[in-house]
Parts: C-alpha cells; sequence; structure tokens
C-alpha cells in the first residue's frame, strides 16, 4: 500500500514536471516570436526615418537666437576698479 501511494505521487510529479517544462518551452517559444517581431518593426522605423528624412523641424525662434549670440561673444575687455577707503568701504568717483 505505502509504494502504491509512492508510485502515484512519483507518477503525479513527473507528469507536473513534464508540463511545466512544455509551459517553458512555449514561453520561450512566444518570447522569440514577440521579439523578432519586435526587431523587424524596429528595423522598419528606422528604414523608413533614414529614407523620408526627419521631417520639418520648428524655425529658431529670434529670441533664443539672440540670447545665444549674445552668450557667445566674448565679455567686455574693459575692467574698472573701485577703490576702498580706509574703512573698508567703496569710495565714490
Amino acid at each position: 500500500m505505502v509504494s502504491e501511494l509512492v508510485l502515484q505521487i512519483a507518477l503525479i510529479m513527473t507528469i507536473q514536471t513534464v508540463f511545466l517544462v512544455w509551459i517553458f518551452r512555449a514561453g520561450v517559444k512566444m518570447l522569440d516570436y514577440a521579439l523578432g517581431d519586435l526587431d523587424s518593426s524596429i528595423a522598419t522605423g528606422l528604414k523608413q526615418l533614414i529614407e523620408q528624412g526627419f521631417g520639418d523641424f520648428e524655425p529658431q525662434n529670434p529670441i533664443l537666437t539672440a540670447i545665444a549670440s549674445r552668450l557667445m561673444q566674448s565679455p567686455a575687455a574693459e575692467v574698472v576698479e573701485v577703490s576702498r577707503d580706509q574703512a573698508g568701504r567703496f569710495s565714490q568717483r
């Protein structure tokens, strides 16, 4: 009776293991298919992007262009020294 129970448990565990391996293989196949589909979609999108160009860009903002050109200029070369009096305060000219 005990050996019959052990055989039944072993049979159930074997069936369960085979089922889990089958589920795992099916999941791996589905993942492989999904990744292949994603890869082809990305490749198609990149090909279209290269062939058609990047599209129209928004025109430059003239205010930002003026600010950028001002920032690119070198700072003024004139240095103004302000003297201090004996107390350490800035003196007037």
